[in-house]
């Protein structure tokens, strides 16, 4: 034991202590114990009885510590994933079937978001005027990585009862991502749809603009001119319309009724004269009137010369659309005539006319025969840059293999972009010339050319034309091929 183990008591000194030295190492350490014991007194002096002391080293010490280095964040909402509808009203007609709503997304792109898109009814009713999307993650909208903008799809029933406009909801709800702050719905979470059906209102009108009928020949003859009126649309109600003086109705499931209009003979020899039937005034019951709401009569003359005239316009189309006329003019149909093909005008007396069996009678009962129906043509240039196009001019000029005033026009007479269209005058049994009726106007191709060209379409008043030699050679009736 070293003298600086004993602890010395002088004197009258009855509290002394014993100095142990800790050693603080940077090791971590458990809770740790040793002790400490009184021993070898001086002969003078005893031990009494609490001879040691045990002593405890706190643990765990010099343990490894992570803090944050501040205590306040700040996240900014723009860089949360942000889902809403791009527009809060939208409109969309029965007939299209399908509405594809946009969602756009916004804030932080990078992680996959997802949301709920389903609807709720207002005036149009679940499955009767669209297609439910339920509050379910079978209707949720998912956007991967990079997307920005998804459609929630909406299926609408088209059917062909006439109904006001009705409107229904659709709601983003229930917002998921993949990001560490989530997702969020929007400022636009609710979009009104609105249903128009206008195509299906009954629809009243006259079936054509314009008729023509002949004078009755004798002092006291009468001639009976059919008009059609017809009713488009929703058939299951009952419609009125005024026509001129007289009340006319439309049954329910009946899309036409006819007006009977007597024209009387006249002595006098004059020009064509004409009047008009009007739908209305009055505005009609259950229906909406139609575009065509005024007829213009024409009463032909019988002792006019010029009086007389083809009952509806030509028109023109390429030859090989000749046999399927009706097809190619309708409403809806784009078909420009192919360049180097011939063009053919056909007439309301031409069996080929669309709705030929109605034009065969008129043709019949205005003694028009379509052979002796006088054909010229006009062209014009193609349209310039600004949109111009030159004036028509009519073609006067033969060769020895083709004709101007003929029904087809040979395709020497026009290039691509070319302007034409075709003037037909009926003529009657003395010889008298009618009046002239001029076609549509057709634009002719670019494309689906009999020769080709590589010469791709260039400006509008490109022609596409390239240099050739012709080579003409007579074949006659000893040839083995081509006798005729």
């Amino acid at each position: 034991m070293s003298a600086e183990s004993r602890v010395i008591f002088g004197p009258g000194v009855t509290l002394s202590t014993c100095d142990v030295m800790l050693i603080d190492d940077s090791e971590y350490e458990e809770e740790e114990e040793f002790e400490i014991a009184l021993t070898g007194a001086s002969d003078n002096a005893r031990i009494g009885r609490v001879a040691s002391a045990k002593v405890l080293i706190a643990g765990p010490n010099d343990a490894s510590t992570v803090s944050l280095g501040n205590t306040a964040f700040t996240i900014s909402e723009d860089a949360v994933p942000s889902m809403q509808f791009a527009k809060d009203l939208l409109l969309v007609k029965e007939k299209e079937g399908v509405l594809h709503v946009p969602i756009i997304r916004s804030g932080d792109l990078s992680y996959e978001s997802s949301v709920r898109c389903y609807t709720q009814g207002l005036s149009a009713q679940v499955m009767e005027d669209f297609e439910e999307r339920r509050n379910a993650d079978s209707s949720r909208i998912t956007f991967l990585k990079g997307e920005k903008m998804k459609n929630c799809t909406v299926y609408i029933h088209d059917d062909s009862m006439f109904e006001p406009e009705e409107q229904f909801r659709v709601y983003l709800g229930r917002p998921l991502g993949n990001h560490w702050s989530g997702a969020r719905v929007g400022k636009n979470h609710m979009a009104t749809i609105t249903i128009s059906n206008d195509e299906d209102a009954p629809t009243i009108e006259f079936e054509e603009a314009a008729y023509q009928v002949l004078e009755p020949s004798g002092p006291d003859a009468t001639a009976i001119l059919n008009v059609k009126v017809i009713r488009r649309g929703d058939q299951n109600r009952t419609s009125r319309i005024r026509c001129s003086t007289r009340d006319g109705s439309a049954q329910s499931g009946v899309d036409h009724i006819f007006f009977k209009v007597e024209i009387l003979s006249n002595e006098d020899r004059e020009w064509h004269e004409s009047f008009s039937l009007v739908l209305g005034p009055d505005d009609p019951v259950e229906a909406v009137l139609g575009d065509v709401t005024t007829a213009t009569v024409t009463i032909l003359d019988q002792e006019a010369a010029g009086s007389l005239i083809l009952p509806a316009p030509p028109i023109v189309v390429t030859l090989a659309d000749y046999d399927h006329v009706e097809e190619v003019t309708k409403e809806g149909v784009k078909k420009s005539p192919s360049p180097g093909y011939p063009l053919v005008c056909v007439t309301p007396c031409d069996p080929h006319f669309p709705k030929y069996a109605v034009m065969k009678e008129r043709c019949n009962e205005a003694g028009i025969n379509q052979t002796s129906v006088q054909f010229s043509w006009e062209v014009a240039a193609p349209t310039d840059g600004n949109g111009a196009r030159s004036p028509f001019e009519t073609i006067t000029d033969n060769t020895p293999f083709t004709s101007v005033n003929h029904m087809v026009l040979d395709s020497i007479y026009f290039s691509r972009r070319f302007h034409v269209r075709c003037v037909a005058k009926a003529v009657d049994k003395v010889g008298h010339v009618g009046t002239p009726l001029r076609s549509n106007i057709v634009t002719i191709g670019t494309d689906s050319a009999i020769c080709h060209t590589p010469v791709v379409a260039g400006t509008a008043r490109g022609f596409q034309a390239q240099s050739f030699i012709a080579t003409l050679k007579y074949l006659d009736v000893k040839h083995k091929e081509h006798p005729n």
